[in-house]
């Protein structure tokens, strides 16, 4: 499956203004992704989304010796859900792009970690190591570059970024111990170094964002992730233009953002406060709006209750886990209506922009 034109993306995105709201908020239906059938699994969460609506994840199960046992899975409209890696091991994955490319980790009970990226028409490779046990991999951007992390020989984890061509390549090398999360289609990389989150560019190198964990990261290079609070708590922050902001909000705590994509639409969780109890629900957060319950955007009776949104593509939808009527259960958020309809919303303003600038040719 190739990408869509960028035209025909960008378009779509425009199409967003034009969408139904209620109360002056996006509304969003509910898919559920769940695990591959006969599976066996008791939950699921979506990791990434790529801008087609594919998700990768991760179930649990427990095996015939009753241990709890993680997988890999894929998921898509077309084929439903699928196992990434053989039967018998652990994996996850975290990544998916927009050529279908996937990039996960996992190992047999005898062995720890490795990173692989699974491609289209080519099948699984072997991302490589820094020569220590644990390589695990995060994120993958539309150019098929890879971050994450591979320990060392002196079991040192260091955060990589992975090149066609060039292999592993040390980023964040500022830091004795650190991760990549977040790879954007710069090959810029955000993460996690001595407790810091971090922002790496080409050309310029490191930037120590402070105290906590750098998890998002788009094209323009705006940074999301969570910040660490003197009092030991954290809160939500944006890097984006130089500036940090933390996002401190009436009504929301312990906030965290893991994902943001080009319009700097960002999603994530924390706790919002129900009488004694400040169970954690999925958020979504805008400069315009700041942060929002998702769950507050759901048709009535949705019967979900969604606990953290993890990714959102460029068409707006959203993946995360929640629970269905009490079960865990990965899901697919799609605003109303449906990506499709924007497409076809889309596709014709741009042909009537064609048309327009034709005419004024003649």
């Amino acid at each position: 499956m190739k990408p869509l034109p960028y035209a025909i993306l960008g378009a779509g995105l425009l199409a967003i203004s034009f969408i139904p709201k209620a109360n002056g908020q996006l509304m969003y239906s509910v898919i559920p992704v769940p695990a591959p059938e006969g599976s066996g699994a008791y939950s699921a969460s979506g990791y990434s989304i790529n801008d087609f609506g594919e998700i990768v994840g991760r179930y649990s199960r427990y095996t015939e010796n009753q241990e709890n046992q993680i997988r890999a899975f894929h998921h898509s409209d077309a084929l439903g859900s699928s196992d990434v890696w053989p039967e018998g091991y652990t994996s996850l994955a975290e990544g998916i792009n927009n050529q279908g490319q996937i990039t996960f980790y996992g190992s047999d009970r005898a062995f720890p970690p490795e990173a692989y990226r699974y491609t289209p028409g080519v099948g699984v490779e072997p991302l490589g190591s820094f020569g220590g046990s644990n390589t695990e991999s995060e994120a993958i951007n539309n150019l098929g570059q890879v971050t994450g992390y591979s320990e060392d020989a002196s079991g040192r984890s260091i955060a990589f970024r992975f090149t066609d061509g060039l292999g592993l390549e040390p980023v964040g090398d500022t830091f004795s111990e650190s991760t990549g999360y977040a790879i954007n289609d710069l090959g810029w990389v955000a993460g996690w170094g001595d407790g810091h989150a971090f922002l790496f560019q080409d050309g310029v190198g490191t930037t120590d964002l402070g105290p906590g964990w750098a998890y998002g990261i788009n094209n323009e290079g705006a940074v999301v992730g969570r910040s660490v609070l003197p009092s030991g708590g954290w809160e939500a922050f944006v890097y984006q233009d130089s500036t940090f902001q933390l996002l401190a909000q009436a009504g929301f705590q312990q906030t965290i953002l893991s994902d943001i994509n080009n319009q700097g639409i960002a999603v994530g969780t924390g706790a919002v406060p129900m009488g004694v109890l400040a169970p954690f629900r999925a958020l979504i957060w805008t400069e315009e709006t700041g942060f929002i319950d998702l769950n507050t955007l759901l048709p009535e009776d949705s019967g979900w209750s969604l606990g953290s949104a993890i990714a959102i593509n460029e068409l707006g939808q959203i993946t995360g886990v929640g629970s269905l009527h009490g079960t865990p259960l990965a899901f697919r958020l799609d605003p109303i209506p449906e990506p499709s309809t924007w497409c076809l919303l889309s596709l014709g303003a741009l042909l009537a922009w064609l048309k327009c600038r034709t005419h004024k040719r003649r």
